[in-house]
């Protein structure tokens, strides 16, 4: 049985050799070339190609701060003939008004909590939508607001002005006004959705409406007709733009609706202000199965505890795409991404997108070709405007009102923050392409702070930053292109730690067994599009699997061990009774984290066992390494003895003893079939050696059996002729 047992450990070992990941303490190299990698970092009058490389381009130049406000969030922006911006905000109602000059102002603070439209008249009047319990106000001469149209809906999503009528969007009934200068309105569209949550002029007499509800596009004639233009896959339509074309783009936002006819939702806010996510059921196939031996994990067997594997359930939402309308009842996809759209404008023939993640300005032109335009100082870009040859967006969370500028003279491109997983020598930083200078810091923080060093150039190509954990790069474009970025470094070499040292129950061995490979599900056509297949390959479990193999006397040594260098490490396993001085080797070159020994022959006693971690294998000429020791651990090997017994008046007594551990059952039996606990004489089971008394009849045979903490038992059985069948 041994035998086996260490031919399995040592194909196991060679199998971890094989599959693990070995690296030593050598130098790193972090690449930055794809889109997705250069926008982890920060473009300032930078884009970001689809191709993945970097050029001079517009920046997003904050023009004003809206923090000394109560504002929140920015739902609305429109702007007069002197350039003066004006915003509609929550969740206090102000309405700001923002100077060429970026001078903000509280305009107006209204009684209702949000201030979800604004629209300006050809005379230039302010006109406020206001939401809950909807209103319309128009501010007079002196800049205050007077109730101009109460709908009685409770929120009024959107507004414009056209050939002197004006046209409210509300919800929650779905219903379209047009109300003239006077202030008197009727229905001119009902709707069957609960909200109408955009509104655009088409260029042609109609009017556009983007819906909640069933997310549709529709188009509204003169005569008040209503035509479905797209039946969107998603809930709701939050923003429509038209190019200089007059094709229409839109942004579909909400989960992906189920079939069948959507109901007002009486009341209810559009799903834009409430988090949808469902629950996806997870029917990949589990491992093992009913056939298969139970083996345990070694993370499981070192927290002490043994429980089933928990599968997260995954959720599923729906960030939202950006389509342009084909035709009648077709348009196609455009955009999608990892951030959600929010904003949406033309530009020079290609549709500026405002995303509500991380700031990102996209540019994607009609075949869905996209770049970074530019990245804002801010988290929300859902507010946004073309007026007058301008281009504002406004930020929410952090309100800011910021403008797409011409391209800069000099752009600038900060990477995130490269992390080295430790401190560092830096080497030598190429940047491919057309770079006009390479600046960096360095530093012990995860963010760049007043701990940080200064920027500074590079020195013969290699990066002068003093060495530490964290490194930033900075790249000046003047022309041209920047292609790659190529960081190297040497991490310094750190001492590995092993944590934990458990030494498991006896009776049993441990064999390791190597898990069969996993192989990624199945991947359809578009997924490979997306990811470049990348992470469909198979897989070893670092960590293994033990197999228990009963054997009297045997014992398995685990422990937790790691290393921040990630090198391979080389272990070994020592030990000495209590009594003794000097460690003496079990083994010297374990490469699992897991020793099983037979301790048959072993002197009674308790024991320490020593457990050091090398990383030799990836450090040669200058390994580190860590060692700790466990517990005082009892082996014993000697089953209880049974002692003289002496017959008296219809009983017997007798001695059961222990040299190595604490007795801890003594059973008694009639027949040799059903056995019974003895208490012993001083009613106490609590050492080493202990007396017990049972009654006896003349000619009556009595079978024993005693087991001392160790697990080790004995038995005999009596007769009038006395003790017989001892072990």
């Amino acid at each position: 049985m041994k035998t086996n047992m260490w031919k399995m450990a040592a194909l196991f070992s060679v199998a971890v050799l094989l599959c693990a990941e070995a690296r030593a303490v050598e130098t790193s190299r972090v690449t930055h070339e794809t889109f997705s990698e250069w926008m982890a970092g920060e473009p300032k009058g930078v884009t970001i190609t689809g191709e993945g490389e970097l050029c001079r381009g517009a920046d997003l130049k904050k023009i004003a701060d809206m923090s000394g406000t109560k504002a929140q969030t920015v739902w609305s922006i429109v702007a007069d003939k002197k350039g003066v911006v004006y915003m509609g905000t929550g969740p206090k109602g102000q309405i700001l008004k923002v100077s060429p000059d970026g001078k903000v102002e509280v305009f107006a603070e209204m009684k209702e909590q949000q201030v979800h439209a604004l629209a300006l008249d050809g005379a230039g009047n302010l006109y406020a939508g206001t939401s809950p319990n909807g209103k319309v106000y128009r501010f007079d001469k002196e800049n205050k607001p007077v109730e101009f149209f109460k709908p009685g809906e409770k929120y009024i999503w959107n507004m414009l002005w056209e050939e002197e009528i004006l046209r409210v969007a509300t919800g929650t009934q779905g219903k379209l006004f047009c109300v003239t200068k006077d202030g008197r309105g009727k229905v001119e569209f009902d709707s069957e959705e609960p909200n109408l949550r955009c509104l655009l002029a088409d260029g042609k007499g109609g009017l556009l409406i983007g819906t909640e509800g069933s997310g549709r596009v529709l188009r509204v004639g003169k005569d008040g007709k209503a035509e479905t233009l797209y039946d969107a896959p998603h809930r709701e339509i939050v923003c429509m733009a038209l190019d200089e074309k007059k094709r229409l783009a839109f942004i579909g936002q909400g989960e992906e609706k189920n079939q069948g006819k959507i109901k007002r939702n009486n009341g209810q806010t559009p799903a834009q202000f409430t988090a949808v996510l469902s629950d996806e059921k997870d029917d990949s196939p589990k491992d093992g199965g009913a056939d298969e031996a139970p083996m345990l994990d070694m993370k499981a067997i070192m927290s002490g505890a043994m429980k089933s594997a928990q599968i997260p359930s995954r959720k599923k939402d729906s960030k939202g795409a950006v389509y342009m309308l084909e035709e009648p009842g077709f348009a196609k996809e455009i955009w999608r991404g990892r951030h959600t759209p929010e904003t949406l404008l033309s530009k020079d023939g290609e549709w500026l997108i405002g995303t509500s993640d991380e700031g990102f300005l996209f540019g994607v032109d009609d075949r869905g070709r996209q770049r970074v335009v530019a990245r804002a100082q801010a988290d929300v870009l859902n507010a946004s405007l073309a007026h007058g040859g301008h281009f504002f967006v406004a930020s929410s969370q952090r309100p800011q009102l910021f403008e797409l500028g011409a391209e800069s003279a000099m752009g600038v491109y900060q990477s995130a923050v490269v992390d080295a997983g430790g401190w560092s020598r830096w080497g030598a930083l190429r940047v491919s392409g057309d770079a006009h200078a390479v600046r960096t810091r360095s530093g012990n923080t995860a963010q760049a702070d007043k701990t940080w060093s200064e920027w500074v150039g590079l020195k013969d190509g290699k990066v002068a930053s003093p060495s530490a954990c964290y490194l930033q790069y900075e790249i000046q474009i003047a022309k041209g292109f920047v292609r790659k970025a190529e960081l190297y470094y040497l991490p310094k070499n750190l001492k590995p730690n092993v944590s934990k040292v458990l030494v498991l129950p006896t009776g049993a061995g441990h064999v390791a067994m190597m898990p069969p490979p996993t192989i990624m599900p199945a991947k359809t056509i578009q997924q490979l599009l997306k990811d470049g297949g990348r992470e469909n390959e198979m897989f070893f479990s670092k960590s293994p699997r033990l197999q228990s193999v009963s054997k009297h006397g045997a014992r398995t040594v685990v422990w937790d061990a790691n290393d921040p260098n990630q090198d391979t490490l080389v272990f070994g396993i020592y030990v000495k009774r209590e009594d003794e001085t000097d460690f003496r080797p079990l083994e010297k070159e374990a490469d699992a984290p897991f020793f099983s020994f037979d301790t048959e022959g072993w002197a009674d006693g308790r024991y320490v066992f020593k457990v050091t971690a090398s990383d030799l294998p990836s450090n040669p000429d200058a390994p580190l390494g860590d060692e700790l020791c466990s517990e005082k651990v009892l082996i014993d090997n000697t089953p209880p003895a049974f002692g003289k017994v002496t017959a008296a008046k219809g009983e017997i007594v007798f001695e059961v003893s222990d040299v190595g551990s604490v007795l801890t059952e003594v059973f008694y039996s009639r027949d040799g079939v059903k056995f019974y606990p003895l208490s012993p004489v001083d009613e106490v089971l609590d050492s080493g050696r202990e007396s017990f008394r049972v009654k006896v009849a003349a000619g009556e045979k009595l079978f024993f059996k005693a087991e001392d903490e160790a697990g080790n038992t004995s038995g005999m059985s009596y007769t009038e002729n006395g003790l017989t069948g001892k072990k």
